[in-house]
């Protein structure tokens, strides 16, 4: 028949054309994103069953049409179907086997003697050392016990507490004083096997809205157990066994770290080089990222998919220019492998190597995986379509990786890769000719042809949408610590790495398509110029994505990116990764970090340096993003201006509030501490600020400040209950992000809180009224602040009431005062006590939460904010009896997480841990 392929059967022509790429691709997607959303894994053996049961479905409706010699009416949408049980079975199976290596609870808070061998570079910080075990054996009393494979382990320095906590001396904790007495962290190195007593728990984090899963993080990390070294005056020393030559890429990435250290004397510039050389995020410290998202251009300061691109572009370049010179001396290698195919395999090789040598992160391997299905496409000789090359890259990331489907990173990288796919040049030509009948109907496939990625033998082009598909480089791809993210670039650099596998035809970058003629000056203008529209393309299609994400986006972002993009692709990285052959290079390296900082640092300064908008439904983030892609195409300006309003929503949304004379209280899960957000229908409070965890980290920084901004919340008042650091750890974020918020506490006057806010004392009388609801202070009294007294004793309690419903807020009051406030003789006085909702003084220390107390409180509802298995063991086992004796519901942060009471609804109570609940995260049993 004619236009039918010689040799090929007619039932393998007709199981061909009944395959839709994009529609099996899509429904594998969509069938790994839906077995994500479950709860609780169902049993391993129900998944293999799916798995068998969509293989065989496959072969029957492929068997079917062979023997039929007809498509199947339905068969894609059916093969569809199929690939989505295909993902969903196949993620479920592998996620029940790892499950079923989880730590015993029965084995938590136990001491167990290990022997294992330290995975990867230890991570050193002001407390201590951080670092991966893999277990060889375990035993506990003497007798073997099963442990997870590997494990996440600190081991602490000693410190005085009063200096690390700012305590008084008569607050200091007995527990922290004794961390001095704790033997000092070893220098630990990858590959050395250890013996050492560790205590562990089963992986588990805070549990917030709009907060980072990291619970999650660690079940990508293959990290199935936490906990530190027992390293005490009477605990069996940690003894070294061997150092072996396991992971040796490992070894390595830790004695360059530690030389630029040794080499650069400015800390901070030296975290910069060790982060863009090992990948080693934690060595930048956190005024430094601050600055890094405030300007757009964190995704720049670790290696990532940019300078993985970028790599093996240069690379395939160099390899590409070595091939062609060899076919002077011996023609065969040029004959055996075209130049063209060994830049190209040569550029992705090296790109994998420094990618392994970067960490091996999870962005890392999505860029590998990335590149690696375009440049085995190119090398196939396939012409597909942009959008299923798009999908299959999609596709390849997601099997290896199903739960990068739950990263903010892999979404940035994807939709940035398709927006630049679909306002290529090439593209739209192809579009408008479409539009215009210039293509009979029988080229219509050809036509879609020309928008796929070019073939390994043409020229390269700066505006073809295959230099698209490499732009997994966008930095956004980013997963360290959790940070804001601001639109990636699809700048010159991006796009010149997009070019593995075709640039090495060309002596240098790749020029735009659209690039004139007449001059090296023309050429060059035209590269600028594509640069920055891609820019603009990127920034204008991300704006909306990482606002529903991070709730916040730099408006100097294009500019800095700009500047920074070059700056650091193209000058600090090579010098730094050229310090490592000759360590001199670095101290250029840093010189150029340094003025790049300067200009960060002036940008950031601006008064809208970055904007920050409530977070909104994922409604109005698909219609942010269409939004911007429309306005970002190449179409005529009325289509263009149609997107302008789809944009709005994600701008523009107000979360909604309680009504006049209601309230809402929502207790955030920060650990061992209290926080507490008190919310009327225009007015907001927070009481207390959690705990600071070191000097790079606090419940502020890691919890607070997002849900703040991703609530949208101007504080009104920031009441601090006391001095001890669980309480303020987090209030210089806080204060730093409200400068409107005025400052209400027991602080005494020479507190470091108060050279950042000029503090009012609490004092018992002290009432205001916001939106129809009454706050009044109970405790302590004006004399209280006279004498002496321990920091728990001056707790300011809080009273909220509506006159229907009251809540209340006891921060760490103890027996002596609590029996002081029940005993008051006035009846309106004991009458201000009873609550419906109550924060259990001292998360539920043995001190506090009395029993004549709680008989004047009579709450339907408690809540003790407690560490998931803290060291103190609140609440303790005689306060919990206490209220259950009482008809007491208690709520227990580690099991609930984030909790919200609305005086509306005042007998119930909304857990976070629960309504977001995923099979990866740890429910802990009371």
């Amino acid at each position: 028949m004619k236009g039918e392929a010689v040799g090929v059967p007619v039932s393998a022509r007709v199981v061909a054309r009944a395959i839709s790429p994009g529609l099996v691709f899509s429904g594998f997607v969509a069938g790994v994103a839906a077995q994500l959303q479950q709860s609780a894994l169902w049993p391993g053996g129900r998944y293999a069953a799916l798995l068998m049961l969509a293989a065989a479905l496959m072969a029957a409706l492929f068997g079917a049409m062979a023997l039929t010699s007809r498509t199947l009416r339905g068969a894609g949408v059916a093969l569809c179907l199929f690939a989505a049980l295909l993902g969903f079975a196949l993620t479920g199976w592998r996620a029940s086997n790892f499950q079923s290596s989880i730590l015993n609870p029965a084995l938590e808070g136990r001491d167990i003697k290990v022997i294992g061998s330290v995975q990867a570079m230890p991570q050193s910080g002001e407390d201590g050392v951080r670092f991966r075990l893999d277990v060889e054996s375990a035993h506990l009393d003497e007798q073997a016990v099963k442990l997870p494979p590997r494990m996440l382990l600190g081991w602490y320095s000693g410190f005085a507490g009063r200096e690390a906590k700012n305590l008084a001396p008569q607050d200091a904790d007995p527990f922290e004083m004794g961390l001095a007495l704790q033997r000092q962290p070893q220098a630990l190195r990858a590959g050395e096997r250890w013996q050492m007593t560790v205590r562990l728990k089963a992986p588990h984090g805070n549990s917030n809205p709009y907060g980072f899963d990291y619970e999650l993080w660690l079940w990508e990390q293959g990290i199935q157990a936490t906990g530190y070294v027992r390293a005490g005056p009477h605990d069996a020393p940690p003894v070294k066994l061997s150092s072996s030559w396991g992971h040796p890429v490992e070894r390595a990435r830790q004695a360059v770290r530690e030389a630029i250290f040794a080499r650069v004397e400015n800390r901070q510039l030296a975290g910069v080089l060790a982060a863009l050389v090992v990948g080693d995020q934690n060595a930048i410290e956190r005024a430094d990222w601050d600055v890094f998202r405030a300007t757009g251009v964190a995704h720049l300061m670790s290696i990532s998919g940019l300078h993985i691109t970028m790599f093996a572009w240069l690379a395939s370049l160099l390899i590409g220019r070595l091939w062609r010179r060899s076919a002077g001396l011996t023609p065969r290698l040029c004959l055996a492998l075209p130049a063209s195919s060994a830049g190209a395999l040569g550029g992705l090789l090296l790109a994998t190597l420094y990618a392994l040598f970067s960490g091996w992160g999870v962005p890392a391997q999505r860029t590998i995986w990335m590149l690696a299905t375009v440049v085995v496409l190119r090398q196939s000789g396939r012409q597909w379509p942009w959008l299923q090359t798009w999908l299959l890259a999609m596709v390849v990331v997601v099997a290896l990786d199903p739960w990068a489907l739950m990263q903010a990173g892999f979404w940035l990288s994807f939709v940035a890769v398709g927006v630049l796919f679909a306002t290529d040049s090439g593209a739209a030509n192809a579009r408008q000719e479409m539009a215009t009948g210039r293509f009979a109907s029988e080229n219509a496939g050809a036509a879609v042809r020309s928008e796929g990625p070019p073939r390994a033998s043409t020229a390269p082009s700066g505006g073809s949408a295959a230099r698209a598909a490499a732009s997994v480089g966008t930095a956004v791809c980013s997963e360290g610590p959790p940070r804001a993210s601001t639109a990636p670039s699809g700048g010159s650099a991006a796009r010149a790495a997009a070019s593995v596998g075709t640039a090495v035809r060309s002596e240098g970058p790749p020029r735009a398509s659209t690039a004139p003629s007449g001059g090296s000056a023309a050429r060059a203008a035209a590269s600028v110029g594509a640069m920055f529209r891609e820019q603009w393309v990127v920034t204008l299609a991300l704006t909306p994505l990482s606002l529903l994400l991070f709730n916040q986006v730099s408006l100097v972002g294009l500019l800095a990116n700009a500047v920074a993009i070059p700056w650091v692709t193209l000058l600090v990285t090579p010098l730094a990764m050229l310090g490592v052959a000759y360590a001199p290079i670095w101290d250029a390296a840093a010189w150029t970090v340094g003025l790049l900082a300067l200009f960060l640092q002036w940008l950031a300064s601006w008064s809208l340096a970055s904007i920050s908008v409530a977070a909104a439904p994922l409604w109005c983030a698909v219609a942010g993003v269409l939004g911007g892609g429309l306005i970002a195409m190449r179409l005529p300006w009325h289509w263009r201006a149609m997107g302008i309003p789809l944009l709005l929503p994600v701008l523009l949304w107000l979360p909604a509030r309680v009504a006049p004379g209601q309230f809402e209280l929502l207790a955030a899960d920060i650990g061992q501490g209290n926080a507490v957000l008190v919310r009327t229908a225009g007015h907001a409070l927070l009481y207390d600020t959690g705990p600071r965890f070191s000097r790079e980290s606090d419940a502020g920084h890691r919890v607070l400040v997002p849900l703040l901004r991703a609530l949208g919340e101007r504080l009104d008042m920031l009441m601090l209950s006391h001095r001890d650091s669980d309480h303020t750890g987090g209030a210089p974020a806080i204060l730093a992000m409200q400068p409107q918020a005025s400052l209400l506490s027991s602080i005494e006057d020479g507190h470091e809180l108060q050279s950042l806010r000029k503090s009012t004392r609490c004092v018992a009388g002290q009432r205001w009224e916001w939106d129809g609801v009454t706050f009044e202070v109970l405790h302590p009294q004006a004399a209280d602040y006279e004498v002496a007294n321990k920091s728990n004793a001056m707790s300011c309690v809080l009273r909220i009431s509506n006159g229907r419903q009251t809540a209340l807020l006891a921060g760490d009051l103890e027996a002596a005062q609590e029996l002081r406030l029940a005993a008051t003789t006035n009846e309106a006085g004991r009458a201000k006590l009873k609550a419906d909702f109550f924060l259990v003084p001292h998360h539920g220390s043995k001190t506090s939460s009395s029993a004549l107390f709680l008989d004047a409180v009579q709450p339907q509802l408690a809540l003790a904010q407690a560490g998931y298995r803290n060291r103190f063991g609140h609440p303790v086992d005689s306060v919990v009896a206490r209220y259950q004796a009482r008809g007491i519901r208690l709520i227990r942060s580690p099991l609930c997480g984030a909790a919200t009471w609305q005086s509306l609804k005042p007998a119930d109570i909304t857990c976070q841990r629960q309504e977001g609940l995923r099979y990866w995260h740890h429910m802990a049993t009371p």
